[in-house]
């Protein structure tokens, strides 16, 4: 806690919240995959950082996203990947924020303090 310019009343300063790295997992021609990205793209937390990842491209991204995509996952501070769970391609650019706020808040909250 700090003083402030309010009289010397204390604030509490908050962390700046932990870099997060949004990645889809797409391949060409995939048109699910280009309609969540667009939507993605119209998010601006998630946009700033998104990384969209070509499955055709390496083999293991393949092996495990063939007959999944679009795979969209998050990944804090270096920690592993965490996929969310299937976004439905009837969600409005809000509810997709929603969930992604949701997701994202569940992980930070079991995150220990660095």
């Amino acid at each position: 806690m700090c003083p402030n310019d309010l009289g010397g009343i204390p604030s509490i300063t908050t962390p700046p919240a932990p870099p997060v790295i949004w990645i889809l997992y797409s391949k060409p021609g995939c048109h699910l995959c280009e309609g969540l990205l667009e939507k993605l793209l119209g998010i601006p937390n998630v946009a700033a950082t998104l990384t969209v990842r070509d499955i055709t491209t390496q083999p293991d991204w393949w092996q495990r996203f063939a007959y999944e995509i679009p795979v969209l996952a998050f990944q804090v501070h270096g920690d592993p990947e965490r996929i969310v769970p299937r976004l439905s391609p009837r969600d409005s650019q809000a509810r997709i924020a929603q969930i992604l706020a949701t997701h994202l808040s569940s992980h930070l909250a079991k995150m220990k303090p660095i």
